[in-house]
């Protein structure tokens, strides 16, 4: 076996067994985890077993370095979606590198993903390992209605670091949402014990006639495959 091959079996190995042992962590009586769907007859609910599981821990990465606002908003819309079903804040932990890199929420904008600004609580971490630090022990808190992290630097975060996060959203009955901003267009090199991972690309912008018809527009984009879904979950364990 090539040397390639190998550390692609090892990769398989250790994410088995990640689910493996985030999965004993849960009582027998506990039943089936509780989940948020996404939107009303979507087919990515369907595959995902009636919508997304709370306490669990799921990816979102860029398609490309240029879909890291896309891969943001679909995070904070996700956030959005686990705060409407629950109470507390959503705790925004970002790597300082990822905010100089990305910035940061914008007030208006997150109010048209349907989360109340005042409902965030952003904290500006030094550097990854003091970001996986806050997330872990926010999640145990269970003072959260969400917990996303944004991550510049994956050094740190490894097959290790992703089950304790998992462990930590099953122990506090929260969620927890990881944004690989600084792995665009990488998701694939992920070996982790996340439950879902998203690859996140901008969708074409809608052609409007000009204004008064007098002024010339761009040439509309193609359109995309009508068989392209929704949102594509690279990997739903």
């Amino acid at each position: 076996m090539s040397r390639g091959g190998r550390s692609e079996r090892i990769g398989f190995l250790r994410a088995c067994v990640a689910q493996l042992e985030t999965a004993g962590a849960l009582p027998a009586a506990a039943g089936a985890a509780p989940r948020v769907r996404l939107g009303s007859g979507l087919r990515l609910d369907l595959s995902l077993g009636g919508g997304l599981a709370r306490p669990a821990l799921h990816e979102i990465v860029a398609g490309a370095a240029a879909d890291t606002g896309a891969a943001s908003g679909f995070a904070l819309a996700l956030a959005a979606r686990f705060a409407a079903e629950a109470r507390g804040a959503v705790l925004w932990v970002g790597e300082a590198q990822a905010c100089r890199e990305a910035g940061l929420p914008y007030a208006p904008g997150l109010r048209l993903l349907g989360l109340d600004p005042a409902r965030l609580v952003f904290v500006r971490a030094r550097t990854a390992p003091d970001a996986l630090w806050a997330l872990e022990e926010a999640l145990k808190s269970r003072a959260c209605a969400a917990v996303v992290g944004e991550l510049w630097t994956l050094k740190a975060y490894d097959l290790t670091a992703s089950r304790r996060l998992v462990l930590a959203a099953q122990a506090g009955a929260t969620p927890a949402l990881l944004l690989a901003t600084g792995l665009a267009g990488g998701a694939a090199r992920l070996s982790t014990g996340a439950a879902t991972r998203f690859e996140v690309r901008a969708s074409p912008s809608a052609w409007l006639a000009p204004a008064g018809g007098s002024l010339p527009s761009p040439l509309p984009l193609p359109a995309p495959p009508p068989d392209m879904p929704e949102f594509l979950p690279l990997n739903n364990q």
